[in-house]
């Protein structure tokens, strides 16, 4: 008759010695302001997006996922143009700045490659010397995705000069990471991003320009001068010909005027591009100039 008394004095026991308090209530968490446009529209896309793996995987089992109730709600925001921080271009007075400046062989390389190339930051820090190709003058490298991209640069000739140049002075193996730190770890994106924004400042280009404007003075120049959009789209790998034509500055769309009198951008194609290669007939001057620079 005793047990359940000793169970009870057990059971005190063991929460005076552990010195026991009851769980707190967990704060609600409440949001001081709304959320911007531009933020309701990135989360509206992400289920949008997942509403359209579920669509994908379920296509056989029935008519699940037919209507997406998502997609009416994004088209429904606008997005303000001062919610937006818009990209600057690199203009050809800027580029002319940078290679006056610049004379270490690294920096050259990295800038050559942006401006020519289109390379995200991320794409460029993560280059390996294997992926470079000097026989077909090709890079083979991971685009964002994970998945690898062909790429065909216009001055190919130049770049694997730089390049050439580069591992020499440097002495590098034939295979390793391009532009590692000085203990040869992978640098960081905040890193790389850092040394070109260093490129740029002490070039004295013009404020609030950023290793993104290469990738848009890369898009707008190759739109002027083929004046195709999927060619584009197939040079800079995007998915999306809508995303792509947010990468062309609006003002030298409104004004018409050729990329010759205020951004010389030279870019090409990607040749491997099944949609390139079956129109290339169409564009002979960007097979032309990637063979005289």
């Amino acid at each position: 008759k005793y047990l359940p008394q000793i169970f009870v004095y057990t059971f005190l026991s063991f929460f005076r010695k552990n010195k026991y308090s009851p769980p707190q209530q967990k704060k609600q968490i409440t949001r001081s302001r709304s959320l911007s446009v531009s933020s309701r529209k990135r989360h509206l896309s992400c289920i949008k997006n997942f509403f359209e793996f579920l669509k994908q995987t379920h296509e056989d089992q029935g008519k699940y996922f037919l209507i997406n109730p998502v997609k009416t709600k994004i088209h429904a925001i606008k997005l303000k143009d001062t919610d937006i921080k818009h990209t600057k271009i690199l203009e050809q007075s800027d580029w002319n700045k940078i290679i006056e400046k610049i004379y270490r062989l690294e920096e050259k390389l990295i800038v050559h490659l942006l401006y020519y190339g289109g390379l995200r930051v991320n794409e460029l820090r993560i280059l390996k010397i294997e992926n470079f190709d000097f026989k077909t003058k090709t890079i083979t490298f991971a685009r964002k995705g994970g998945y690898l991209h062909t790429l065909h640069p216009r001055r190919s000739n130049k770049i694997f000069e730089l390049l050439d140049l580069y591992l020499t002075q440097k002495r590098l193996p034939e295979k390793g990471i391009l532009f590692s730190s000085k203990r040869n770890h992978l640098l960081s994106q905040k890193t790389m991003y850092n040394r070109i924004m260093a490129i740029l400042n002490k070039s004295f280009t013009t404020p609030g320009l950023s290793p993104h404007s290469f990738r848009k003075a890369c898009a707008t120049a190759l739109y002027f001068k083929t004046k195709d959009l999927l060619f584009v789209r197939d040079y800079l790998n995007h998915h999306d010909a809508k995303v792509t034509q947010t990468y062309i500055d609006s003002r030298l769309l409104q004004s018409n005027t050729s990329p010759k009198e205020e951004t010389i951008v030279a870019v090409d194609f990607q040749k491997t591009s099944n949609y390139a290669t079956s129109n290339l007939q169409n564009y002979p001057l960007l097979e032309q100039e990637n063979t005289t620079c």
